[in-house]
């Protein structure tokens, strides 16, 4: 690579330069001369993988030396407002210079007047008015300040003419097993932060939320009926009634996969629905998940029972070459019907338009993820609508997340 460039620079020819980032990291790792080149221009495509300023692959991506630096991102701010530093360390280093500075004047009053870091008050304004004095006055200071670098462009005005995307809250009761375990759910709680208060340790709230979150999904994901077993004294599936205890392991177990089973027999065209409407062509789907082990058990619980359906698997733990070749998989083969997701894989920007139903079976704490995911179904390239559903669990918790 570098002999080509070198050749190329004597020549007085103009060259591209494609490369990864695991690429650039490792040549920055083993300190390549490629850091020696001097570029024309320096393009990011999905910029927001070096919005952590103190990341490896910022350092790598910062040291390379160019006239022109550009970000590409349908997401620049992903996570929360510390995002925007990190980007602009890359596009214009001594604009924000410090980042103590930055949080302290910038992220602290903002996210403190909206109780959390909440990226939302940037990317939508939402607005000053419902934030401090203090606060209103630094959003607009930072939009002011950022706004000169900043060329948005939709979809609309790209194409008018996307297809219609349609969304739909599913609501999914709570299984009989479920409320079990979530009656023993309680009871552990109990039980583990008495021990831990008395170890004088502390349970986190968003950890208690997330396994309450968990069960709503499947009570084979809750760490009380599994990792919690090793914690001290504390009897797990024992206080279980032996009918939850039976069906911990099926599809009738969880409320949110039953209804995953219904809506991917009408997409499909399969099971119940599979003569529902002779010569009606099945669409292809992906359901997407935050955790891999919700896929493994949508392939073992619900998609084992359909002979000859083939689907396919794409995770964050693949390597590139291993997800792009799912991905052509799903696109170009019309036999692969089914594509199983975890959300993980949308910061990737890949291109899933050959899907015409999107399932989200749970969801993340912040909202975008999730959005991010369903876009890249509901795309340029598009030609189809798109319908979108949203698996919500009766259970009060999940529904006022949703909200």
């Amino acid at each position: 690579m570098l002999t080509a460039l070198e050749q190329a620079q004597k020549a007085k020819q103009r060259v591209v330069l494609l490369i990864s980032y695991p690429t650039l990291r490792t040549a920055w790792s083993n300190r390549s001369a490629l850091f020696s080149v001097r570029f024309n221009a320096c393009v990011l495509d999905e910029g927001h993988f070096i919005r952590n300023h103190t990341s490896l692959l910022h350092q790598a991506v910062c040291a390379v030396r160019a006239n022109h630096r550009l970000v590409l991102s349908g997401t620049p701010v992903q996570n929360c407002l510390d995002d925007v530093f990190g980007v602009f360390a890359f596009i214009v280093p001594s604009y924000f210079p410090d980042y103590d500075r930055f949080f302290e004047h910038f992220v602290r009053p903002i996210t403190r007047s909206f109780g959390s870091e909440n990226r939302e008050v940037l990317m939508t304004g939402a607005s000053a008015a419902c934030a401090s004095p203090v606060a209103s006055e630094r959003i607009e200071e930072l939009n002011r300040a950022i706004a000169p670098f900043l060329l948005r462009r939709t979809k609309e005005e790209v194409q008018l003419a996307l297809p219609e995307k349609t969304l739909s809250d599913v609501l999914c009761p709570l299984s009989d097993c479920q409320r079990a375990v979530w009656e023993m759910a309680v009871r552990v709680r109990r039980r583990l932060s008495s021990y831990l208060q008395h170890c004088g340790q502390a349970e986190e709230p968003q950890q208690r939320l997330q396994q309450i979150l968990a069960i709503d999904t499947h009570p084979l994901l809750c760490s009380a009926v599994h990792e919690l077993a090793c914690a001290p004294r504390i009897p797990v599936t024992r206080s279980l009634p032996l009918a939850a205890r039976t069906q911990l392991d099926s599809l009738a177990c969880s409320g949110k996969l039953t209804v995953l089973k219904l809506l991917l027999e009408k997409a499909l065209r399969i099971g119940d629905f599979a003569d529902d409407v002779p010569g009606r062509r099945a669409e292809k789907v992906v359901v997407f998940s935050q955790k891999p082990q919700v896929l493994e058990l949508v392939a073992r619980q619900v998609l084992a029972r359909y002979e000859g359906l083939r689907y396919a698997e794409l995770k964050s733990a693949m390597t590139s070459e291993q997800r792009m070749a799912v991905v052509r998989s799903f696109q170009e083969d019309e036999a692969v019907a089914l594509l199983l997701a975890t959300t993980g894989i949308s910061a990737y920007g890949y291109t899933l338009t050959a899907a015409q139903t999107v399932i989200l079976v749970d969801h993340n704490f912040n909202p975008f993820v999730d959005l991010q995911a369903i876009d890249r179904c509901h795309r340029i390239g598009q030609t189809r609508a798109v319908s979108v559903y949203r698996l919500v669990s009766e259970e009060e918790n999940e529904s006022r997340l949703m909200k």
